[in-house]
């Protein structure tokens, strides 16, 4: 029932095996975790030794990469393998989740294998987490035997950061994975059990008979007779660890950048980044003018400079600077028809492209029907090469998002109230803007060549698309009292808003301004202001301006 393994040929790895990750406490950050039972005579080891393979399942709601597993256990009788704790290999692995209303079964169980790691004795990190407290032990199915030893170790395994394994799950739709764990000890009269677990969640963990990868049936673990928790579901002592991410800064949502878009991330790690540094953020950072990133914690987007204009037709050119000791592999990408993605099939500019140590001068030709004007680039920077675009995971790296400007004359946005007396008109010095994808009032934004004046400011409402959809007044205007409005906004930005409450065919009198880069959030916005008492009655106008940096 219980196998031997080989001596000689674990013996001839331990020379090679390099320590791995430190122990977890408490006070340590964690993605998931489940303390162990080390109330005297109520925890249980569940014998994990091969050929036994134990599972238990966890959920994650937020994307991001198993750096570190640390599960909690015991030796049988206490007897150490060889007298020694590290004298153990292991294979931990991630299985997809079958829910139990989709299992043979009718519990939840391992479904496919997504992740297989194998650690060699030596090869992991171990410490006693405390002694003296009795324990049971369990043989699934239903050989218990109480008081069966009185010391629960802590394992811990980190991930090589070249095969770590990325977890996807987000708030609104979290994603049920399994760990499994099987032991094989060096000294075949030694025998592993993993610990149980005071935290449940959902369905019990389960017991099979194998090898990993492992696909075959699997069985409940309960609580055996006699024991004070008989027939309850068992759960399994665990920690999952995740390393720091690097995201892009691209406006959200025209470009995918939140973990909810699908946005690119990256394993960040302090010894490989495009530029001179690196940091971590826990989801994408999208800004108007891509500078998220720039602007939390440290200024990490460093990596890529542009050294010639983008002029259509004509070839550009860039340094992009590889930091750390290796070699890497660069795609990027620019959005050249403005369009608010990269998938068009001229927009990807480098195809892992071999990146050296230090700065790489490279070119890439901007296609003739680009159009000019404000537009966004992203650069990815992997181990291996890549097919994963410019969204989603991709392991080891860093993603960099850059505004960058494409010659020629610039797509605007005008204004249509009436011209003369208001400036609306080019020749009025009408207020425009560039338009830059993913930024706007409303829902809709298209560009003119000039203002557009109309007696109702409609003129904007009437060409192209009907576009003047941001701005809803939620109450009368009546002078002297206080008039509401709703404001919508694609992104994070100023708002800056006048009233002519003069009805004198300017902005510019003492009182006109309601705002004054007034922040706005994402979507729609309640916002309110004072009529100024003794404003004349009849129609008037108002305009309301959108920028980065307002003012």
């Amino acid at each position: 029932m219980r196998t031997a393994t080989a001596v000689l040929a674990l013996l001839l790895t331990l020379a090679v095996t390099t320590p791995g990750a430190a122990d977890w406490q408490p006070e340590d950050p964690s993605k998931w975790v489940q303390f162990p039972d080390l109330e005297p005579n109520m925890g249980i080891n569940v014998s994990a030794t091969d050929p036994y393979i134990l599972a238990d399942d966890f959920l994650c709601e937020m994307p991001g990469y198993i750096t570190n597993i640390h599960i909690w256990g015991s030796w049988y009788h206490d007897v150490l393998p060889f007298g020694i704790p590290e004298a153990v290999g292991f294979t931990l692995s991630i299985h997809a989740d079958i829910p139990a209303d989709e299992s043979p079964t009718g519990y939840s169980m391992p479904g496919e294998v997504l992740a297989v790691w194998n650690f060699d004795p030596f090869g992991f990190e171990v410490l006693p987490w405390q002694e003296g407290v009795p324990e049971g032990w369990l043989e699934p199915p239903d050989f218990w035997e109480p008081e069966a030893d009185f010391t629960c170790w802590q394992y811990n395994f980190e991930i090589d950061v070249f095969e770590v394994f990325f977890q996807e799950g987000t708030p609104a739709e979290p994603v049920v994975y399994w760990l499994d764990v099987q032991a094989a000890p060096m000294d075949p009269t030694a025998f592993f059990g993993w610990k149980t677990s005071i935290d449940h969640w959902n369905d019990d963990a389960v017991w099979a008979q194998g090898a990993e990868p492992y696909q075959g049936d699997w069985f409940e673990l309960i609580y055996p007779l006699g024991h004070p928790y008989q027939g309850e579901s068992i759960d399994l002592a665990f920690v999952i660890e995740t390393g720091e991410m690097d995201w892009g800064d691209a406006p959200d949502p025209l470009y995918p950048t939140l973990a909810s878009s699908n946005g690119a991330s990256h394993l960040a790690v302090d010894w490989y980044m495009l530029g001179q540094s690196i940091d971590g953020e826990l989801d994408g950072l999208p800004h108007p003018n891509a500078l998220g990133d720039d602007i939390t914690n440290i200024d990490d987007e460093d990596g890529v400079v542009f050294t010639s204009p983008l002029v259509p037709g004509q070839v550009a050119t860039v340094d992009v600077e590889k930091g750390g000791p290796f070699s890497g592999t660069l795609n990027a990408w620019v959005d050249f028809n403005k369009d608010g993605d990269w998938f068009d099939g001229n927009e990807r500019i480098f195809t892992n492209q071999l990146l050296a140590t230090g700065v790489n001068n490279l070119s890439f030709g901007v296609p003739a029907d680009a159009v000019p004007g404000q537009t966004f680039a992203r650069f990815r920077l992997t181990y291996f090469q890549s097919s994963s675009g410019p969204i989603g995971p991709g392991g080891l790296g860093e993603v960099e998002d850059y505004e960058v400007f494409i010659e020629g004359e610039e797509e605007l946005d005008w204004g249509d109230a009436p011209d003369g007396p208001y400036p609306t008109l080019a020749g009025s010095n009408g207020a425009n803007h560039n338009i830059v994808p993913g930024f706007f009032l409303g829902g809709l934004i298209d560009p003119e060549p000039d203002g557009q004046p109309h007696p109702n400011a409609l003129g904007d409402d009437i060409a192209g698309l009907p576009d003047e959809d941001g701005v809803v007044f939620t109450s009368p205007i009546f002078t002297g009292q206080m008039a509401t409005l709703d404001v919508t906004a694609s992104a994070a930005g100023m708002l800056d808003a006048w009233v002519d409450f003069g009805g004198n065919g300017t902005w510019a009198d003492p009182g006109d301004q309601i705002f004054f880069a007034q922040p706005l959030a994402p979507g729609v916005n309640p916002l309110a202001f004072i009529v100024p008492v003794g404003s004349p009655p009849g129609q008037t106008f108002a305009r309301f301006r959108l920028s980065a940096n307002g003012g």
